[in-house]
């Protein structure tokens, strides 16, 4: 591991990766998933930032876009994500299918990564930015919606 790396990575497009390959049917068994998986990816570098999409925008272009999905349809329910939360039947499409959802999903999952992953992790939610290392992190996070336009 050279001293000086660091792996970007976007927060859902691991969640992406991990739920096309694996059924998860409880919220800690996703955290689980999620943090080995970080940590299998990050191994060779010395700090990992992963950085989430903002999914508490009521008026954006992205939301406009999902309503159009729905077709019409009302909202799915949203979860409050936490260690115990079911994820019925193993489908995570329909439990991802909320904004709601996703958003504390990110919040969850950032603190999972802070708490549990064996390297240096910077992560990035639309209210925060966290670190299980002592750096000097920028307070100030952005209102763009989709990590990576910021990235471009």
């Amino acid at each position: 591991m050279n001293d000086n790396t660091c792996l970007g990575i976007e927060g859902m497009d691991v969640v992406a990766e991990l739920t096309s390959v694996k059924s998860i049917s409880n919220c800690k068994e996703f955290d689980d998933a999620y943090v080995n998986l970080i940590d299998s990816k990050a191994k060779k570098y010395s700090q990992a930032r992963i950085i989430f999409d903002n999914y508490n925008c009521k008026v954006s272009l992205e939301e406009l876009t999902r309503e159009r999905r729905r077709g019409g349809k009302n909202p799915v329910k949203g979860y409050i994500v936490e260690d115990a939360t079911k994820i019925k039947n193993g489908n995570t499409k329909v439990f991802l299918a909320s904004s709601e959802t996703k958003d504390s999903l990110t919040k969850y999952l950032a603190q999972k990564l802070i708490e549990k992953c064996s390297l240096h992790i910077i992560t990035t939610i639309r209210h925060s930015v966290m670190s299980n290392n002592i750096v000097d992190v920028v307070p100030g996070v952005s209102s763009q919606e989709e990590a990576d336009s910021s990235c471009s």
